[in-house]
């Protein structure tokens, strides 16, 4: 073989695995994949390596949905804000702000917090029977249960809060794309 020719196979050779590599995208477990601010503050290991304090937590989520709301318009923040209202499960109605909003009374409370005590005891269960498969149908019950206790009113303005329904779905490496119900 003339040294041309190995060359020229070489150079293919590079071209080709270049073409391929460029295609693939970035390897989905890379380093990189922690350069993204919000998900590096949110780990674990480095809350504790900053010492960061439960206040600071706060402040840095008020900083960062407000940065997101001054970069999206009215009605994206609105429905991202629906769909982390949905994401959130039947836990939003442990968050302050929800109840207030919602206007939640004494007797309501008492009653989701019920729901929630008799969520953690089932919850508890199979998770010690190691039937962690039987936890997605629990929280959509648990859910449906809280829904029942507030008032029609209640029901129409949550109705708007939660606005269309979106399901997360996951694709490789965990990567979720979201999705409308009626867009199946």
């Amino acid at each position: 073989m003339t040294k041309t020719r190995k060359v020229s196979i070489a150079v293919g050779v590079l071209l080709l695995t270049v073409a391929v590599g460029l295609g693939q995208g970035p390897f989905p477990f890379a380093e990189d994949d922690f350069a993204d601010p919000g998900q590096l503050i949110r780990n674990p290991q480095v809350l504790d390596e900053l010492n960061i304090t439960p206040a600071q937590i706060k402040k840095m989520d008020a900083a960062i949905l407000k940065a997101i709301g001054d970069v999206l318009d009215a009605n994206q923040f609105k429905r991202l804000k629906q769909i982390s209202l949905q994401l959130r499960g039947f836990h939003v109605f442990t968050d302050d702000k929800i109840l207030e909003e919602l206007k939640f009374t004494g007797k309501q409370l008492d009653s989701v917090n019920a729901i929630m005590m008799e969520y953690a005891k089932k919850w508890k269960a199979l998770s010690q029977d190691k039937e962690f498969q039987k936890i997605p149908k629990l929280k959509k019950e648990t859910l449906a249960n809280v829904i029942l206790v507030l008032s029609d009113a209640q029901k129409r303005q949550w109705k708007e809060m939660i606005g269309p329904k979106f399901e997360m779905q996951f694709g490789k490496f965990g990567k979720g794309k979201g999705k409308k119900k009626d867009d199946e």
